[in-house]
C-alpha cells in the first residue's frame, strides 16, 4: 500500500481502498504523480468536485498531506468547499464543470496544471466539456484523470475517448473500468 493509499483511507475519500467505495485510485495516482517532469514552479494539481457528501472534502486534505508544497486547486459547485480555503491552503472556484466559459475564465487565473482529477459530476457531457477546455492547459508530461465512468451518467463512456482524439490525444490508458488517464505529450 502507497502512501497516497494510506492517506486517502485516513481522510475518508473513495480513492483509496478502505472506504465506502474503495475504488483503488490512489495507488496509481502516487505513481503517475513521480512521472510528471520537474517545473520551475510547484506542482499544480486541479481537482472538479472536492465536496463530495458522503465525506466533504477529504480527497483534498488527503492531497494537501501528500504533497504540502504544492498549487492545489478547487473546483466545486457547493459554496461549503470554501472553507477548505484556509483550512488547507488552496484556491477554490465555484462554478459547474459544464460551463466551458467558467471554466476558461478560471484557467487564465490559474495557468498551466499538471494533474487534473475530474471527480466531479460524472454526467458524460460535463467530463467532455471539461476535457475539451482544461486540455490546452495542461502541462507537457502532465496527467488528466477521469474517475467513476462506471456511473450511469458517464455513459457510453467511450465517447470521452472519441471526444480526446479531436483534441489530437491518443495516449488514453485504462486503469480499471472506472479511471481512464490521458498524458499529454
Amino acid at each position: 500500500m502507497g502512501r497516497l493509499n494510506e492517506l486517502a483511507n485516513r481522510w475518508g475519500t473513495d480513492k483509496g481502498d478502505g472506504n465506502y467505495d474503495k475504488h483503488n485510485y490512489a495507488n496509481a495516482y502516487e505513481e503517475l504523480i513521480g512521472l510528471v517532469p520537474d517545473r520551475d514552479r510547484p506542482f499544480r494539481l486541479l481537482e472538479i468536485g472536492i465536496w463530495d457528501p458522503r465525506n466533504p472534502g477529504a480527497s483534498i486534505r488527503m492531497w494537501r498531506e501528500f504533497m504540502p508544497n504544492a498549487d492545489i486547486v478547487g473546483v466545486d459547485i457547493n459554496e461549503g468547499c470554501k472553507v477548505l480555503i484556509d483550512e488547507c491552503k488552496i484556491r477554490v472556484f465555484i462554478l459547474d464543470q459544464g460551463d466551458q466559459t467558467a471554466i476558461g475564465k478560471m484557467m487564465d487565473e490559474v495557468g498551466e496544471v499538471d494533474f487534473v482529477v475530474d471527480d466531479g459530476s460524472h454526467v458524460l457531457h460535463h467530463q467532455i466539456m471539461s476535457l475539451i477546455a482544461l486540455w490546452p492547459k495542461l502541462a507537457k508530461g502532465g496527467f488528466y484523470c477521469i474517475e467513476d465512468l462506471h456511473a450511469p451518467q458517464s455513459q457510453p463512456k467511450e465517447e470521452i475517448v472519441r471526444a480526446a482524439a479531436q483534441l489530437g490525444v491518443s495516449n488514453g490508458m485504462w486503469l480499471s473500468p472506472k479511471l481512464l488517464v490521458f498524458r499529454k505529450d
